[in-house]
């Protein structure tokens, strides 16, 4: 289960000035247009966080996630930002509460937690000998059955990249347990760029040309290719 504590502020990935430059041309002063770009942008956005597969922004989270006796744990959101709190079990009244030296963020762009101890395993055990031929000849130790584990790793954390950065009184910034001290903006320029250039060919249409001439009017439209954009996210997709 994952529930949306604290949600990002931001909502656009790039600006309605570099659209202008990108549309118009670097010279281009016009606001006419901007409440266009500014609904271009903000569906550009959303697209691309359906291609990445999940929330580009910071946000706070509550998940509960299944441990497989490994060291490690994965979370669904990333990059990892901070982890507020860990427990043991679903019910923060009677779980325990990891201490923050018990575990450290692994890898921020996996989602992966470590702790030395390890996260146990929740499935239910199967009896030796059992389960089939190929079952019956392990060693005679009890084995988990796999797809039965239950969820119950607790765990408290923030997730994401800012682009407008983030005030140190925001409910999105912690420096809890590996967390960053920075407030500046953490989000990659190529997923800036796959915002723009889709916001770009929403805003003719699609057109694969590169520029366009009427008379003395002339619109420069740059255009990389219909699925330029997408390649630039693919670094970022996740599947899980």
């Amino acid at each position: 289960m994952l529930d949306l504590i604290v949600p990002s502020t931001d909502q656009d990935f790039t600006t309605t000035s570099a659209l202008r430059a990108l549309v118009l041309g670097a010279t281009a002063t016009s606001t006419v247009q901007d409440s266009q770009f500014s609904r271009m942008i903000r569906n550009a956005s959303r697209w691309a966080e359906t291609v990445i597969g999940y929330p580009v922004g910071v946000q706070t989270y509550r998940e509960t996630a299944a441990g497989y006796g490994r060291r490690s744990l994965m979370l669904s959101r990333t990059p990892l930002r901070a982890v507020t709190a860990v427990y043991d079990a679903t019910d923060t009244g009677t779980a325990q509460l990891l201490l923050t030296s018990d575990f450290k963020i692994e890898n921020s762009e996996a989602g992966l937690l470590g702790r030395s101890q390890g996260f146990m395993w929740s499935g239910p055990l199967q009896a030796p000998g059992t389960g089939g031929a190929f079952i019956s000849s392990v060693p005679l130790d009890a084995m988990p059955l796999t797809g039965q584990e239950s969820r119950p790793w607790l765990v408290d954390y923030v997730a994401g990249w800012t682009y407008n950065g983030l005030s140190t009184s925001s409910p999105n910034w912690s420096t809890a347990n590996g967390g960053t001290t920075s407030t500046g903006r953490t989000l990659p320029d190529d997923i800036e760029e796959a915002v723009l250039l889709k916001a770009q060919l929403l805003y003719v249409g699609g057109r694969e040309v590169e520029n366009e001439k009427l008379a003395d009017l002339e619109v420069n439209y740059k255009t990389l290719g219909v699925d330029q954009p997408d390649l630039l996210l693919m670094p970022y997709r996740r599947f899980r």
